[in-house]
């Protein structure tokens, strides 16, 4: 089988002329600190026209931030700051409601982040990760998508969707894309993580019409349809009634990208990312093993500033990303 794989760069993408009328929006989830903030201070840097609208639990606490401080002023007078909970439909309506006309796309990374130290990363390990909110990432994407769908017939142009979640997902990647030495860690230190993540990725699922063929998109063979099985989903995290309670099949997945990366680092930017569909991962491979906070945050911000062909493609896939 041969792997559909791109080397790229994430240098400063070029200049396009913006076609809109106004600037365009873009919303985040997530983009307090960690990949979201990244990909945000990335994007609001290559595109000096995009405004930024970001969700924070308290906007006192982002502006007294360390990632807050990084941000020059610029970048500053084009965000607006939206205090509220992923997990309340009246704050993701606001937080919408900010794009307005002009909302190009929403980057969802909402993530859990674990507690720094080797002794922490050994209790994780010998007991896993305590986690006060099982299901933070799937309530937050069930939230989006019931908020998103009461005024999406109503946009002109729909706005794309970037979700973060993880690789090794679901039974067919955990066994086919990890490799031995990293299957136990996913089994053990990332579980509670990795099932919010699996039943958050069959929400999406449930929420995207089937893939049809179009001039802008000619080819449905990538399009994300690598989900885990419902079947596969703890009913602690989500159950059939919410499932079932979900709006229905509405978004386009070529206007999708659900970004898998490999075990996140904080590694300084290679520039040279490998990239993968899903799918074609070399089956165990060692080689896919972990890609820096940094480099994922500037393909989110490539995928979306639309300079570089060699990332807008992967829109209207499943991407692995890792070196």
């Amino acid at each position: 089988m041969e792997m559909l794989s791109s080397d790229f760069k994430l240098g400063p993408s070029e200049q396009v002329e913006c076609k809109m009328p106004v600037p365009p929006t873009v919303v985040y989830l997530g983009a307090s600190r960690g990949v979201g903030f990244l990909a945000y201070r990335r994007l609001a840097s290559l595109n000096p026209d995009v405004q930024s609208v970001l969700l924070v639990r308290s906007i006192t606490d982002f502006k007294t931030s360390v990632e807050f401080a990084s941000l020059d002023d610029d970048i500053v007078s084009r965000t607006i700051l939206v205090e509220g909970d992923a997990h309340s439909e009246d704050d993701v309506r606001r937080l919408l409601s900010e794009g307005k006309e002009t909302l190009t796309a929403i980057v969802f990374s909402i993530g859990y982040s674990r507690a720094p130290g080797f002794r922490n990363s050994v209790k994780s390990l010998m007991k896993g990760p305590e986690i006060e909110l099982p299901d933070l990432c799937t309530r937050a994407l069930i939230t989006l998508v019931h908020t998103l769908h009461e005024a999406y017939f109503e946009y002109n142009e729909k706005p794309k969707l970037v979700v973060v979640s993880s690789m090794g997902l679901g039974a067919h990647a955990h066994t086919s894309a990890l490799s031995p030495l990293l299957r136990p860690v996913y089994s053990r230190m990332n579980r509670a993580d990795l099932e919010d993540k699996l039943a958050m990725e069959v929400v999406l699922e449930h929420s995207l019409m089937p893939p049809t063929v179009s001039a802008s998109f000619p080819s449905t063979r990538y399009v994300p349809r690598h989900f885990p099985s419902a079947s596969e989903v703890n009913p602690n995290i989500l159950s059939e009634e919410t499932l079932d309670s979900l709006p229905g099949r509405f978004i386009q997945p070529p206007d999708v990208c659900v970004l898998r990366p490999a075990t996140l680092t904080n590694a300084k930017p290679r520039e040279l990312v490998r990239v993968a569909q899903e799918n074609e991962v070399p089956r165990g491979s060692h080689s896919f093993s972990s890609i820096g906070r940094e480099d994922v945050a500037g393909f989110i911000a490539d995928l979306i500033d639309g300079a570089d062909e060699n990332v807008t493609k992967w829109w209207g896939h499943q991407v692995v990303l890792a070196y």
